[in-house]
């Protein structure tokens, strides 16, 4: 029969460092983060963040090396999670923007960075973090999709109900009117991409390219 002492051994932790605190394990944590081991610092802040989960720096530092280790949904995740146990800690918001800028979720990073700024208004980091946001925007409150059909029903129907040249004048009206396309073209381009993939992919945007039945893609 298994000795249960030796648990953490079986399952490879060292019981060592099993029997630390959660400070402890946090401290050895920032001490491989330094070095850039990120995946022991992921392990050491994992143990302290299981140990304490009320505390959020544990967990943001947990965030931070996952977004180090390119594994930014989950680093978002932990933040979430943090900012579950402190609710008035605008850090969660800024690790969360963070992580979403380096994984190229620029409108959803300046949604997360937006909240926290109004939370910690002196805290520069938000400002530095949303430059690197460009022109995106934050994600539509909820209620906001759909307010607008009236007036682009009647954009769509003047331009014969082609959407090449409503998208056409839209830009058309941005270049003249914003820096959207002079402060950052390669920015404003992949942006651009990214909106068409987000609807392109997405189940309203199958089903309405789906032929229904009886009638062609085409109709």
């Amino acid at each position: 029969e298994a000795d249960p002492s030796k648990a953490d051994e079986i399952r490879g932790t060292p019981p060592i460092l099993a029997n630390m605190s959660a400070e402890e394990s946090f401290t050895l944590g920032n001490e491989e983060f330094v070095n850039q081991n990120w995946s022991k610092a992921l392990e050491h802040f994992s143990r302290a963040a299981e140990a304490d989960p009320s505390k959020a720096e544990y967990l943001l530092h947990k965030a931070a090396a996952l977004t180090k280790m390119g594994s930014f949904d989950q680093a978002v995740a932990v933040c979430h999670d943090a900012m579950k146990a402190e609710p008035s800690n605008p850090k969660p918001y800024l690790r969360k923007g963070m992580a979403l800028v380096q994984k190229g979720d620029l409108s959803a990073a300046r949604g997360a960075l937006e909240a926290g700024q109004q939370m910690d208004p002196s805290n520069k980091q938000f400002a530095t973090w949303l430059n690197k946001c460009g022109d995106a925007p934050a994600p539509a409150p909820p209620g906001q999709a759909g307010q607008h059909d009236e007036a682009l029903r009647g954009m769509l129907g003047a331009h014969g109900g082609q959407v090449y040249p409503m998208l056409d004048t839209v830009f058309e009206y941005l270049k003249r009117n914003s820096d959207f396309f002079d402060r950052n073209p390669t920015l404003a381009v992949d942006m651009i991409g990214d909106l068409s993939k987000k609807y392109a992919d997405s189940p309203a945007a199958a089903s309405a390219a789906s032929p229904s039945p009886g009638g062609s893609a085409g109709g």
